[in-house]
C-alpha cells in the first residue's frame, strides 16, 4: 500500500503579497487552466495506479478551504490531518506515519508530496513513484532528486554516492545539506556531485518512526499522544500534547542525520514555484523578458516580473526586479533578493500583523483561485 500525504500547511511567505496565512500558496491557480496548486497535485496523484487514499495535511484553520478544493479531484475519498498550529514537516510527518500505521500497518509506504509544487511531465513522475517505492521496500529513506539548475539557496543539496542500481537511476546519498548559504551552493553546483532535494518523498511507515526514535524521540512522544483514537475522515492532532514537539523540518530533524537515505534522480519537469523568482521563469514573458499582469504597464523593462491587482502600475526602466501590488500593499525587490521576501513578510509579522494574514479581496475561501501566471 502506498499512501500519498500530502503536505497543505505550509504559508507561502516567500509570494507574498499574492499569498497569506489565510489564502497560502497552494491554493492559488496557476493560469494554466489546471486549477490551483493543490487541485493539480490530487489529479496527478489519482492518475498513479495503486495508490491508496491520499491523506491531507493542514492547519486547522484551513479546513473549509482545503475540502472545498479537494472535492472535485477526490470526490471525498480522502483523510483531513488537522495540525491545531503550524510546528514543521517533521511533526507533520511523523504523525501521518503514525496514522498510516494505525490504519495499514507498519510496512505501508508514505508518498510524501508537498502541495505546491509544479510538475510538468506526470508519466515521469508515476515512473519515479515506482522506483522509488522499491527503495523504500528495501528500507530506505528515498528523496526524489532533480539535477540543480542554479546555485540556489533555498533547497536541500544531496551529495550522490554509489549506484543501488544505476539502470533505474537508484542511488546512495552520502550527505544532505538543507539550504546551505550561496559560496556552499555554488561549490555544490560547480562540483557536478550534487542534487536538489524536490521536497517529495518516499519511506515505509516503520522506516520513518524508526528513524525519530533514534534522533528525535520527544517528537515521536508529542505525536502520539496527540493523534487521537478513533480515525474518522477528519484527525484533528491534540493541542496541548502537539505543542510538546519542537518546530523543525524533516530535511533538519531526519534527512541530514540518516545513514539510510537513497535517491532516485529523476526529471519530471519540477518546480517548486517558491518564490517570485520562479514564477518570473515559468510565466509568459514578451521579447524583452518582462512578464506583466493585470493593471501594468511597463516601459523600457528588462526581465521583470510586474503584477498589479488593483491599483494602475507603471513600471519605467526596470531591470531584473519584481513589483507586486494588491489593494493594500506593493512589494518591490531585486529578482535575486525573491528568497528575502519571507524575512519581510517575519518583520511585518511583528510589526503589521495585518498584511500578512489576509488580503483585502481575498478573505473568503470561495474567492481562492487566482492565477500566479500571466
Amino acid at each position: 500500500m502506498i499512501v500519498p500525504i500530502i503536505l497543505a500547511g505550509g504559508k507561502g511567505t516567500r509570494l507574498w503579497p499574492l499569498s497569506t496565512e489565510m489564502l497560502p500558496k497552494p491554493f492559488i491557480a496557476m493560469g494554466d487552466g489546471e486549477g490551483t496548486l493543490l487541485q493539480s497535485t490530487l489529479r496527478r496523484l489519482t492518475a498513479i495506479p495503486g495508490l491508496g487514499a491520499p491523506i491531507m495535511v493542514c492547519d486547522a484553520v484551513l479546513e473549509l478551504l482545503v475540502r472545498r478544493q479537494a472535492a472535485t479531484a477526490l470526490q471525498g475519498n480522502f483523510t483531513l490531518l488537522l495540525e491545531p498550529e503550524a510546528r514543521g514537516t517533521a511533526p507533520a510527518l511523523v504523525a501521518a506515519a503514525l496514522l498510516v500505521e494505525k490504519l495499514w500497518g507498519r510496512d505501508a509506504k508514505l508518498l510524501v508530496v508537498p502541495s505546491d509544487h509544479a510538475i510538468a511531465d506526470n508519466a515521469a513522475f508515476a515512473k519515479a513513484v515506482a522506483v522509488a517505492a522499491e527503495l523504500a521496500t528495501a528500507g530506505y529513506l528515498a528523496t526524489f532528486a532533480v539535477k540543480p539548475r542554479e546555485a540556489a539557496t533555498g533547497y536541500g543539496y544531496l551529495k550522490i554516492g554509489e549506484p543501488i542500481d544505476a539502470a533505474k537511476q537508484q542511488f546512495r546519498v552520502e550527505t544532505f545539506v538543507e539550504k546551505p548559504e550561496r559560496e556552499r551552493a555554488e561549490q555544490f553546483l560547480s562540483s557536478g556531485q550534487y542534487a536538489w532535494n524536490s521536497g517529495i518523498f518516499m519511506f515505509e511507515a516503520a522506516t520513518l518512526i524508526d528513524a525519530f526514535e533514534k534522533f528525535h524521540p520527544e517528537i515521536l512522544a508529542a505525536c502520539r499522544e496527540a493523534l487521537p483514537e478513533g480515525a474518522g475522515q477528519s484527525v484533528t492532532l491534540g493541542r496541548t500534547a502537539f505543542a510538546k514537539a519542537p518546530t523543525i523540518s524533516i530535511d533538519y530533524a531526519i534527512m541530514e542525520k540518516a545513514g539510510n537515505l537513497a535517491a532516485v534522480i529523476a526529471d519530471f519537469g519540477w518546480s517548486e514555484v517558491g518564490d517570485w523568482n520562479s514564477i518570473w521563469r515559468e510565466a509568459g514573458k514578451n521579447d524583452k523578458g518582462v512578464a506583466a499582469r493585470g493593471n501594468v504597464l511597463a516601459l523600457d523593462c528588462a526581465n521583470s516580473l510586474l503584477r498589479s491587482e488593483g491599483p494602475v502600475l507603471v513600471g519605467l526602466g526596470l531591470e531584473d526586479m519584481i513589483v507586486v501590488a494588491t489593494e493594500d500593499v506593493i512589494l518591490v525587490a531585486p529578482r535575486s533578493r525573491a528568497q528575502d521576501v519571507k524575512r519581510a513578510v517575519e518583520e511585518l509579522a511583528r510589526g503589521r500583523p495585518e498584511t500578512v494574514k489576509t488580503r483585502s479581496a481575498s478573505e473568503l475561501p470561495d474567492q481562492a483561485g487566482e492565477a500566479l501566471l500571466a
